[in-house]
């Protein structure tokens, strides 16, 4: 590692219009990449399953759309390589 650390800068968009339903949140890195975002998706009171994403370069974009009706919770965080 060469002392830089990974910062981001987060941008949600959401599409009200009623036939979407989802946010789409983009990320701009510093550091050295590979960067990972690994989030939770908690649906109704059900267990949370972890997700990863990976970004090969300074910018990304994740898009939290549920596959199913329910209410849902999103928790993510930024780690290294």
């Amino acid at each position: 590692m060469n002392g830089q650390s990974p910062h981001n800068s987060t941008e949600t968009e959401t599409d009200d219009s009623a036939m979407d339903v989802g946010v789409t949140t983009s990320f701009e890195f510093n550091g050295v990449p590979p960067f990972k975002v690994e989030y939770t998706e908690q649906k109704d009171k059900n267990r949370p399953k972890t997700k990863v994403e990976r970004f090969d370069n300074h910018v990304g974009k994740i898009d939290f759309t549920p596959e199913q009706e329910g209410e849902y919770t999103y928790v993510s965080y930024c780690k290294l390589k």
